[in-house]
């Protein structure tokens, strides 16, 4: 993957998310500072939610998808992405067609691939997603046993995943991937189609539902890149 340009630094200074301490190290701590530094190292709208089956891109593929995450208690809606437009700045307000966000424009820079224990900021976030990541986004209210769940999950396969609390969901976990066709990319001469945001909001953390949402639709984002290269810290 192409290195980042540097670029002038945002007007004010982010905090840095902090991974989570199971898995803090020398490295981690660099991983948090670059991201804290945001656009000195380089670092890093509006439509109606749509169900899964009346949108472009869901179709027979989705159906195991929905049903193992209506076991698990979840609910499960596809967006039509609006754009893949960049902005320079981390203020910018973007108007999202979904909560949590899972497509549109975005911070130029995506965030680090981690498991933090503070927020990641939307418009970063969604960097992440065009390069086929899955986020896994749970709230204040959300139990240690499921948090617990989350880490186990997220250590057992940790290439192109960000995880990270979201205190607006409350008690929900929520998981976040954007997809596209790339046959409708490929195609894509107007550039009118950006592929689809898929969110699934959950009122516990069930591995079974999760590990289908991440086969299905991990590497799948519209810049896509190879799992295998979105290693953890890059």
């Amino acid at each position: 993957m192409a290195k980042k340009a540097r670029t002038p630094s945002p007007p004010r200074k982010v905090q840095a998310p902090r991974q989570r301490k199971d898995e803090r190290s020398d490295s981690d701590r660099r991983k948090l500072w670059i991201l804290g530094g945001v656009a000195a190292l380089g670092l890093v709208g509006l439509a109606v939610a749509i169900s899964l089956f009346a949108t472009a891109g869901g179709g027979a593929n989705d159906k195991g998808v929905a049903a193992a995450l209506a076991n698990a208690n979840c609910t499960y809606r596809v967006y039509p992405s609006t754009s893949q437009a960049h902005v320079t700045s981390l203020q910018a307000k973007i108007k999202y067609n979904s909560f949590p966000a899972s497509n549109g424009t975005h911070y130029y820079q995506p965030a680090p691939w981690g498991n933090y224990t503070d927020t990641v900021p939307q418009i970063v976030a969604v960097h992440n997603l065009e390069h086929g990541g899955m986020l896994i986004e749970y709230g204040n209210k959300v139990s240690k046993q499921d948090k617990d769940a989350i880490d186990a999950f997220y250590n057992d396969d940790r290439n192109a995943m960000l995880v990270f609390p979201l205190p607006a969901l409350g008690n929900k976990i929520a998981f976040v991937a954007w997809t596209a066709d790339e046959s409708k990319l490929s195609t894509n001469r107007s550039g009118g189609y950006h592929g689809e945001g898929r969110v699934a909001i959950c009122t516990r953390f069930d591995g079974d539902a999760a590990a289908t949402f991440r086969s299905r639709f991990r590497g799948k984002g519209p810049e896509r890149f190879p799992v295998s290269v979105l290693k953890p810290g890059t």
